[in-house]
């Protein structure tokens, strides 16, 4: 909302809250962005009306985010999209891969925080003759981890990616190949440079 705003006045424009709010998933019905705006009273109300000076309205804003929130459905984790598994086969097979020893899952469900999320990983092995170690292949919304930003599995598994991999024998000599990608809205990391998820 603070860069709409920004964008406007840069532009000389003010763009109302029901632009803002049609912009959403299952509220771009005229009728529903009627509701929402009378729900709030922010009918006829301008963004900038919601920044004052100082930052934002939070305590408006989070009633209008509430609102709406109650007259959309909430977003299934399929609805985020996933990289697949005839992608991720194929990059495998590129990479050398025994294709015979191929797996791939992929779990999309609500997490602890309500949140939609997809996981999906995929396992293959590159032959005795291969002679390059173990291959890790990360990534967060389809974005790929310069390091492996899964060093903590959490309470869950205590470990991070790498040693619970040691565990199951595929450790970092293995000719293996794995890849763990996950997509959800929103990603918590331990630090500013997003290496390591906060995984609960």
């Amino acid at each position: 909302m603070s860069a709409y705003v920004a964008h406007d006045q840069d532009r000389g424009a003010d763009r109302s809250v029901r632009e803002l709010v049609k912009e959403f998933r299952g509220l771009t019905a005229t009728a529903k962005q009627k509701t929402v705006l009378e729900e709030t009273e922010l009918s006829r109300v301008n963004l900038s009306h919601l920044a004052n000076g100082h930052g934002l309205e939070h305590e408006i804003i989070g009633k209008l985010l509430a609102t709406m929130k109650n007259h959309s459905k909430p977003v299934k984790p399929d609805a985020l999209g996933a990289i697949g598994r005839e992608h991720i086969e194929a990059r495998f097979a590129a990479l050398g891969c025994e294709m015979e020893s191929f797996q791939y899952k992929k779990v999309a469900q609500i997490g602890s925080d309500g949140l939609p999320t997809i996981i999906e990983t995929a396992f293959a092995w590159r032959g005795d003759k291969c002679e390059e170690p173990r291959r890790i292949i990360t990534g967060v919304n389809w974005s790929p981890g310069i390091v492996n930003p899964f060093r903590s599995l959490g309470s869950s598994y205590g470990d991070g990616l790498a040693a619970l991999l040691e565990k199951r024998y595929a450790g970092r000599v293995e000719p293996i190949v794995f890849l763990l990608h996950c997509a959800c809205p929103r990603v918590r990391y331990t630090d500013r440079g997003k290496s390591a998820v906060v995984v609960e």
